[in-house]
């Protein structure tokens, strides 16, 4: 069984499918109520910006890059599987920091 809940999130903003829902065949799902095809769409396309951000890495190893709280760091690796770059700070902490980030600069 898979469930979904729908409505608003708490932040007001529509709850949109799970994308996890999308990977199985139509044929093989029951829905108790069908999904409307506008939400949908929409859901499908945020997935696909989703994916797109998360194959395009703005910064690469030995890239510096400034963070908000932490200060400016150099990139030391990439951790593909999940999604986020290795920073080394100057006070030598090593941070794990999204790809996704929306503060990263370099």
């Amino acid at each position: 069984y898979i469930s979904d809940s729908e409505g608003l999130t708490l932040s007001g903003t529509i709850k949109y499918p799970s994308r996890f829902i999308f990977d199985i065949d139509k044929e093989l799902l029951h829905y108790e109520t069908e999904l409307p095809v506008d939400l949908v769409d929409e859901a499908r396309k945020l997935i696909e910006q989703d994916e797109v951000k998360l194959d395009t890495k703005l910064l690469a190893v030995g890239d510096p890059l400034e963070h908000p709280v932490f200060g400016t760091g150099e990139v030391i690796g990439l951790d593909e599987l999940n999604s986020c770059y290795k920073v080394r700070f100057p006070n030598g902490a090593e941070r794990s920091i999204s790809f996704l980030a929306p503060f990263l600069k370099k």
